[in-house]
This record gives C-alpha cells, sequence and structure tokens, in this order.
C-alpha cells in the first residue's frame, strides 16, 4: 500500500489476504525504536488471528527479537520498533500511549470512535504518524466508506476481490457464491461498498399466489420475543413473538403459507403457540430456536413437556450470527423459489425482508430461516410427521408397532406386547393377541419417538392413526436425550 498520505485502508473479499498485508505493511515501515499498535475488534480476534498472522510473517522472515504473547501481547522486532496488540472492546482504553503507526485490522467490525481515539495517538517525536485499516466493506452507510472512499483529505483506499489471491482453493470464490445472494457476493467477494438497503433480500424476489401447491412438508417456526409490549410507553418498540409456517412443493420450491405474530406475555404466547399448532395439524413441524445456555434448555424443555404435547416439535441450538443463518434462504429466495400465499400478513412481511438485517424487526426473518433449515436439512426426512413429543407419563424406551426397543440404545423391527415388565418391550409371542396399535408403555419422564403407524394425541395414552406417515432420520430419537445432556451440563458450569 504505497501512499504518502496519512490514513489508507486496503478493503477487499474474503480471503484475499488482507491480514497479511497489513502485517507486511507495518514490518515494513517500522523506524527503529518506535511504538507500534496493531487493534482488533475483540480479544478473541486479536489472539486467533491478527496477532497469528502478524507473528507468523514476522518468524519467517526472521525479525523477532523478542515476543510477549501472553496477555497484553507485544512484539519486538530485531530493529529496535516495539509493536503493542490491543482489541477495541473498550475503546477509552486505547488513549495514552504516543504512536509512529497504528494498524486496524477487521477494522469495518469496529465502531467510528475506535479510528478517532487511535488517530490522536499519532504523535510519537513529535511527528505526524500513519494509520492502516484492513477490512471487508460493510456498505456505503458505514463509516469506513465516508472516511475512506469519499475522498477525504490525507486519505487512500486500496481494493482486491477474493479471486485475486492465487494461493486460495481454485474454487473457494465460486462456492461461497453459491450460497449468497448477488448483492451480498458483491460486499463479500468483490470487496465492493454496496449500499444498505436489501443487503440479504430483495422484495421484489417474493411473488404472491392465490392458491397453495401441492406440498411435500410443512413447518412452522417460532421466534420468540423476550420483552412484552409496554402500553405505557408509545416510544417502546419491542420485539414481536413469531410464527412462520413453510411449506415445501413438490417441485422443490417453498411457499410462506401463514406468519403469526403477536407482542404479550410468556403465558399469551404459550396459548398462541398452542393455538397455532392446533390450527396447523398433527402433519406439521414445530421447531423453536434453543437460546444458549442452560435457560435456553429450560424453555425448550418447557415446550416440549407443557405447550406442545403431542406434536412434533425441535429445539434448534442457534450458531452464526442471524445475517449468517439468513444467508441460505437468501440465496433461494434470489431464484424466486420461494413464493408468499395471498394474506393480509403480506405487507408487514415484506417491509421487514427489504431492510433485514439494518432494520428495527428481523422476527420474521427468523422464524423463516427456522423453518427453511428444517425443511431444506436432513432431519426433515420425508415425511410431515415423523417424530412425536409424549408429555406426562414418559417413556422408558420407544415401543411402537413395528418398532420396538432393542436395549437401551437401537431398535429392533416387531410389534410390542403390552403389559412388558420394567418399561422394555418384548416381542410378541406367535398367536397371542396383537397389541393396540400405537400404544406404548409408560415409565417416567417424557420423550419424543419415531413413528410409523401409530401416533399419540394430544392427550397421554390416546393413539390415533395417520396411517404409514414414514420415518424421519433416526437422530431425532435422541433430540430428547441430548437435550437432557445439554442439562446435565449447563448445570455443572
Amino acid at each position: 500500500m504505497k501512499a504518502d498520505v496519512a490514513f489508507r485502508a486496503f478493503v477487499g473479499g474474503i480471503g484475499v489476504g488482507k491480514s497479511w498485508i497489513g502485517a507486511f505493511d507495518l514490518i515494513r515501515r517500522s523506524k527503529p525504536g518506535r511504538l507500534y499498535m496493531v487493534v482488533a475488534p475483540t480479544y478473541s480476534m486479536l489472539q486467533d488471528a491478527t496477532l497469528r498472522s502478524f507473528e507468523t510473517l514476522a518468524r519467517e522472515m526472521d525479525l523477532i527479537e523478542e515476543a510477549k504473547l501472553s496477555a497484553p501481547p507485544s512484539i519486538k522486532l530485531t530493529n529496535g520498533a516495539e509493536v503493542l496488540f490491543r482489541s477495541a472492546d473498550d475503546p477509552e482504553r486505547l488513549r495514552g500511549p504516543n504512536l509512529s503507526g497504528i494498524w486496524m485490522d477487521e477494522a469495518s467490525l469496529m465502531g467510528p470512535s475506535v479510528f478517532l481515539i487511535l488517530i490522536g495517538c499519532l504523535r510519537e517525536g513529535g511527528e505526524q504518524g500513519w494509520l492502516s485499516a484492513t477490512f471487508t466493506p460493510k456498505g456505503k452507510s458505514h463509516w469506513t466508506y465516508e472516511t475512506f472512499a469519499t475522498g477525504r483529505p490525507d486519505t487512500a483506499l486500496f481494493h482486491a476481490r477474493t479471486r485475486d489471491n492465487p494461493f486460495l482453493p481454485p474454487a473457494f470464490a465460486q462456492t461461497l457464491a453459491n450460497q449468497y445472494t448477488s448483492h451480498l457476493a458483491a460486499q463479500e467477494l468483490e470487496g465492493l461498498f454496496i449500499d444498505a438497503g436489501g443487503a440479504l433480500f430483495k422484495r421484489e424476489w417474493f411473488s404472491v399466489i392465490d392458491r397453495q401447491p401441492q406440498m411435500i412438508g410443512r413447518v412452522r417456526g417460532w421466534d420468540l420475543a423476550g420483552t412484552p409490549k409496554d402500553e405505557h410507553r408509545v416510544s417502546h418498540d419491542p420485539d414481536y413473538s413469531v410464527g412462520v409456517l413453510l411449506g415445501k412443493t413438490v417441485d422443490r420450491g417453498y411457499v410462506v403459507l401463514d406468519v403469526r405474530r403477536k407482542r404479550g406475555s410468556p403465558k399469551e404466547i404459550e396459548s398462541l403457540v398452542r393455538a397455532t399448532a392446533e390450527a396447523d395439524g398433527p402433519g406439521v413441524h414445530v421447531v423453536l430456536e434453543q437460546e444458549p445456555g442452560s435457560s435456553g434448555v429450560e424453555v425448550v424443555d418447557h415446550y416440549r413437556r407443557e405447550v406442545l404435547a403431542g406434536f412434533v416439535f425441535h429445539g434448534e441450538r442457534s450458531t452464526g450470527s442471524k445475517s449468517d443463518r439468513a444467508l441460505p434462504l437468501a440465496a433461494m429466495s434470489e431464484g424466486g423459489a420461494v413464493k408468499l400465499l395471498r394474506g393480509g400478513w403480506n405487507r408487514d412481511f415484506l417491509d421487514e425482508v427489504e431492510v433485514f438485517p439494518f432494520g428495527r424487526h428481523d422476527d420474521q426473518i427468523d422464524a423463516m430461516s427456522l423453518a427453511f433449515g428444517r425443511l431444506a436439512g436432513k432431519k426433515t426426512g420425508r415425511s410431515e410427521a415423523p417424530t412425536i413429543l409424549v408429555s406426562g407419563p414418559a417413556w422408558a424406551s420407544p415401543s411402537i408397532h413395528g418398532i420396538n426397543s432393542a436395549g437401551s440404545g437401537g431398535f429392533a423391527v416387531g410389534p410390542c406386547r403390552q403389559g412388558a415388565s420394567n418399561g422394555r418391550c418384548r416381542p410378541q409371542a406367535k398367536g397371542s393377541a396383537p397389541a393396540s396399535r400405537g400404544m406404548l408403555r409408560p415409565s417416567s419422564g417424557g420423550v419424543r419417538h419415531p413413528v410409523r403407524h401409530g401416533v399419540l394425541g394430544a392427550r397421554d395414552g390416546e393413539a390415533r392413526d395417520f396411517g404409514s406417515a414414514g420415518l424421519d432420520a433416526a437422530s431425532d430419537a435422541t433430540d430428547a436425550g441430548s437435550d437432557d445432556a445439554e442439562r446435565s451440563r449447563s448445570a455443572a458450569d
């Protein structure tokens, strides 16, 4: 980055080598005995990426005289220059030192106050210091665009695309592009500053249809709000609890069939979720986001045992940002594969979609992403009702007509004989009366069971026959056990 200006930025796509360039630039420009600083958005990012990149390059160049990698880390180069490594977790703590140069790594993930504080430190030895920033762009409304890309005095901007890096795997950029919308690919792979509006979705991607096509699966995804509506504060605009019903068509497209939104107390939301499940019918999966920690486990467990007893239910652990979780859905939507069934909710839905993730609310997108992940993923299978939650008296091991327990961990095909002891199912003897179809033997607790012929109804022990609904992935049968294990781990922590 050659330029005789005080403030320079290198902006580029993912994997273009921004951190390597930032580290090399500082090493090349360092002066004997001077003090420099490297700043990353968080300490974990500093330790895992920025510091590692700098140390690796400096060692390859044989330019490290002394390295202190414990907190707070620093490296002394062979020319006597010292480099401090700090995070921007608390920008005010960056004040104080007189510096000759600064490298801001992943600058677009920091606030503008970090930049303003740091440039006030560039005064070592009575000389004007320099600052270099490396980052992936975050839109034209972001401070990095205003600072480096609008022609301000004493600034310069350099640019590169992901595919410009010859050391990446040959198909790396294209593999990512296949998962991104064209808008996001322009930002993340081309390294371009893109207008914020509609960063992930565009209103025109979603056509509205008047008739529901034939479906091969339906999932209702719920995103629960944490704060009920405050009727006494007009300016208060809390999130909604939202349930989005998404269907998968026979031609592998998707249709948003219905959206339920409500602000209310936890009891009111529970009543809405239950009533909606009853209206949707037993063939619809219900999926709820499980927040991190023990509280998230408890909420999912409560809905499993109390609110949605008798319905197909899944708790999904959230990973990554909201935008990351919405990317597969956005890519599918851009191709016109996601449609809306005409309804009174259409306008509110589209208003939220076109400003995501920059809008005030994102509840409908979160709920739809949950439903899409379940429908598009392996766990959906070919059936609309592969797993059933049994509440009240629980079941020591799955024992359904055609699916019997084979010890503690597996399943064996064969009917179950009623009256088995110790909560286990024994194969029915030849010539004996068949067990009631779909009935299970109770023990204690509550789990979900794979079902082929018999499905329990809303009340304990009530059997209903939905025919050959199909069998979901065997992993679903262990979901409840996994949640119990998660609860135990959380309690231990």
